[in-house]
């Protein structure tokens, strides 16, 4: 007879999906955040991302640090 591990009565499976749940979560939150900081700092990585008539006072850049502070850590948690 097989062992079914993959149930909420099994601690290690439910350890797995807390953490995988929230990992989720963040990852969403962190998007979020990351457009927060583009939309206030107006540091916009692309120039298609500026709205059209504004382009002339708004230069594209890739260089604010807070833009690049929370972006950098979107991207750790992608990659981990």
């Amino acid at each position: 007879m097989s062992t079914l591990y993959y149930t909420l009565s099994n601690t290690v499976f439910r350890s797995f999906l807390f953490y995988a749940v929230a990992s989720v979560l963040k990852m969403m939150l962190m998007s979020l955040l990351t457009s927060r900081q583009r939309f206030r700092k107006k540091a916009f990585a692309n120039p298609e991302d500026i709205k059209p008539g504004k382009e002339k006072k708004i230069q594209p850049t890739t260089s604010d640090p807070d833009v690049e502070r929370v972006r950098r850590n979107h991207l750790n948690d992608i990659e981990g």
